[in-house]
C-alpha cells in the first residue's frame, strides 16, 4: 500500500528549532507510553537495567578489572544522547523522504525501526551507538522472496527479490532507478539488486540529506561558529553515519540539563542505518497466547565484513539477508519483565563489555583479540 506524506518540503528552520527544543527538553524518565508492549510494538530506546544480585565484594572486584570496569553510564548522559539521536533521525527522515521523491520516481521512505543494543537495553560503557532499520518500498512493485539453493540444499537466512514486469515496463515506470541498474536480469527474470540499491541509491540519498541538514543548521547559526557535521561510510547492510557535536553544538542543541563534567559530554554519536524492505509479519508465532508479530525484513547484506567469509552461496549483486531480529527484540523485552532474567541480561552486558575492551586493548597493542571475541561478537 502506498504511503502519502502530504506536501513535500525539506527540513526547515522550524524543524531544526523543534529538534533543538526537543533535545533541550529531554527528561530523565523512562516511562514510555505502552511500557508493557513487547517486540515490534515497542519502538523505543531502552536504558539498561543492571542487577548483579551477588556478593558486593565480587562487584567491587568486577569493576576493578581492566577488562570489565563500570558497564553503566549516567541517566542524564543517556537521556541527552538518546533524545539527540532521535531528533537528528527525525530531521534525516524528513529530508530523506523529500530527496527520494525528487531523485527516484516511486521510491518511498516509510519509517525507521529502532534495533540493536540501545533498543534492547544491552548498551554498555557509553551511550554513543544506535542502530535503526530504515523501511522503504517502491510504489508499483511487489517483490517476491525467492529461496537460494547451494548444491541443491536450501540456504536459510538469504534470498533474492524477484519483480514482475518487462524491461520496457520497468524502464518506463522507474527510469532513474533503471539508470542505477537497480533491476538486474537473470535468465529472463528481473530481480532487485541489493548492492545497486545500497551503493547507488541510498549512499547518495543519505549523503544529500546529511549535507542539507548541515547547511541549514549553519545558515541558522551564522553569527556563531558551531561545529556540527555528519560523516558517512558504507558497511553493508548498514550505512554508518557519525554525528559530530563540539561543546558549542552541545550547548546549542542541549541547553538544559547541563552535565557538570564536560568530559562526560557525548561528542560523537554513531548511527547505523540499515535500508530494508518489509517482507511479512509473523502473526502465527505466539508467546503466552499472544502473537509475537515479528516483522521480517530483507536488508542489503551483499558483502561480508570479513573478506575471507565472502558470500559464496549467492549472486552478490542480488543477494538480500533476511533480518528476523524482531524475535530477538521480543525475547529480550520479555526478559526485562522478569527479575531473575534481568540477571541474565546483566551477564550478557558484562560479557559484551569484556569483548569490547579486550578487542580495544588488542588493537592498541597491534595484535589479534582472543578467538572467542570474534566468534561470539555477533551474538550479544
Amino acid at each position: 500500500m502506498a504511503m502519502h506524506y502530504g506536501p513535500m518540503a525539506g527540513v526547515s528552520e522550524a524543524d531544526i528549532s523543534y529538534a533543538s527544543r526537543r533535545i533541550a527538553g529531554s527528561t530523565e524518565t523512562e516511562s514510555y507510553e505502552g511500557a508493557s508492549m513487547l517486540g515490534s510494538a515497542l519502538n523505543q530506546w531502552q536504558r539498561p537495567i543492571t542487577e548483579y544480585g551477588c556478593d558486593p565484594q565480587w562487584v567491587v572486584n568486577l569493576k576493578a578489572s581492566p577488562y570489565i570496569g563500570e558497564i553503566d553510564f549516567g541517566r542524564k548522559e543517556w537521556a541527552r544522547s538518546r533524545d539527540a539521536v532521535d531528533a537528528i533521525m527525525d530531521l534525516l527522515l524528513k529530508e530523506l523522504r523529500v530527496t527520494a521523491s525528487t531523485d527516484y520516481e516511486h521510491l518511498r521512505i516509510d519509517s525507521y525501526i529502532r534495533q540493536g543494543s540501545s533498543r534492547d537495553g544491552l548498551k554498555v560503557i557509553k551511550p554513543d551507538e544506535y542502530d535503526t532499520v530504515l523501511e522503504f518500498h517502491i510504489e508499483g512493485l511487489q517483490p517476491s522472496e525467492q529461496h537460494i539453493y547451494k548444491n541443491r540444499k536450501y540456504v536459510p537466512g538469504f534470498c533474492y527479490l524477484q519483480v514482475d514486469g518487462s524491461s520496457q515496463y520497468l524502464q518506463a515506470r522507474f527510469p532513474k532507478l533503471w539508470r542505477e541498474s537497480v533491476f538486474e536480469e537473470r535468465d529472463g527474470i528481473f530481480y532487485l539488486s541489493s548492492r545497486k540499491l545500497h551503493q547507488g541509491v541510498f549512499e547518495s540519498l543519505i549523503d544529500k540529506s546529511c549535507r542539507a541538514i548541515e547547511e541549514k543548521i549553519e545558515a541558522m547559526q551564522r553569527s556563531r561558529k558551531v561545529n556540527f557535521h555528519i560523516t558517512r561510510k558504507m558497511n553493508p547492510p548498514a550505512v554508518n553515519i557519525t554525528i559530530h557535536l563540539d561543546d558549542d553544538a552541545n550547548d546549542l542543541f542541549m541547553n538544559q540539563g547541563q552535565i557538570r563534567n564536560r568530559s562526560n559530554i557525548v561528542r560523537e554519536i554513531d548511527l547505523d542505518i540499515v535500508p530494508a524492505i518489509r517482507l511479512r509479519v509473523d502473526s502465527h508465532t505466539t508467546y503466552n497466547g499472544r502473537p509475537v508479530n515479528a516483522v521480517i525484513h530483507a536488508v542489503c547484506k551483499w558483502k561480508e565484513e570479513d573478506a575471507t567469509r565472502s558470500l559464496e552461496i549467492a549472486d552478490q549483486v542480488l543477494v538480500w539477508h533476511i533480518n528476523s531480529a524482531g524475535y530477538e527484540r521480543y525475547t529480550l523485552d520479555v526478559a526485562r519483565t522478569d527479575h531473575k532474567q534481568i540477571f541474565i541480561l546483566t551477564a550478557l552486558r558484562i560479557l559484551k563489555t569484556y569483548f569490547t575492551k579486550t578487542k580495544s586493548k588488542a588493537k592498541s597493542e597491534n595484535r589479534l583479540p582472543p578467538p572467542i571475541v570474534t566468534v561470539l561478537k555477533s551474538y550479544i
